[in-house]
């Protein structure tokens, strides 16, 4: 007979080996179909060289058209500061679908905005 303890050891091992597989089933059918990376409608690059800081939402919305893919700042009541996330920010041409978690994909243009609703920054895809 085996003791509790070599008991508690090969259940925990076959406990690890379910949430891994749980885990990898997840991973490569659910989550590829939620989060998958993708292109979105492409930006006008002569529209996106006429971008300027301190443009309202509705200023880049005219030029660039509405974006797909929004992050804002989360609050949270407990502490009263922002995740990790600090500006909102929208992509274009790009999302890897978890940008809130990662912030934007470098294969995004990106407009920051800060809490007015104007442009404080904006970017082109990393190379």
């Amino acid at each position: 007979m085996r003791s509790k303890k070599q008991l508690f050891v090969v259940l925990s091992v076959i406990v690890v080996l379910i949430i891994s597989g749980i885990f990898v089933v997840y991973r490569y059918t659910i989550a590829d179909m939620v989060f998958s990376p993708h292109s979105l409608p492409r930006v006008d690059l002569d529209a996106w060289g006429q971008l300027q800081k301190g443009m309202t939402k509705e200023d880049v919305i005219a030029l660039l058209g509405d974006s797909h893919s929004k992050t804002s700042p989360v609050i949270t009541a407990e502490s009263n500061k922002t995740s990790s996330v600090d500006k909102e920010y929208w992509e274009y041409n790009w999302t890897d679908g978890l940008s809130g978690v990662f912030g934007p994909s470098l294969r995004a243009y990106v407009v920051y905005f800060d809490g007015q609703g104007k442009v404080v920054s904006f970017r082109e895809p990393v190379k």
